[in-house]
């Protein structure tokens, strides 16, 4: 196996190239990119665009509950029910 190193700019471009874009704004890449690199911190991993999609979502909190029929007042309501890494235009971990 061959294993790069990729840098933010190469994992935001990585998801341009799929077109997957559309998963994720610039700033919720970041932010995934960030906490994959600290859940990783000693293992490599495979940069697998469409399972990253497959493995997170990101949501504003009138997205979320659209999705999922609710009516949610704060992500803290949420939070109980999913894995989320950021609590703005928050990402959910679908675990």
């Amino acid at each position: 196996m061959i294993y790069q190193t990729v840098e933010i700019n190469d994992f935001i471009d990585a998801f341009r190239r799929f077109n997957r874009l559309d998963n994720f704004n610039i700033d919720g890449l970041k932010v995934l990119f960030e906490y994959l690199e600290e859940v990783t911190e000693d293992n490599n991993i495979e940069l697998d665009i469409i399972a990253l999609c497959c493995d997170f979502s990101r949501y504003s909190l009138n997205e979320y509950n659209q999705e999922y029929d609710t009516n949610y007042i704060d992500i803290d309501e949420i939070d109980n029910l999913a894995c989320i890494i950021n609590d703005t235009d928050f990402i959910v971990f679908n675990c």
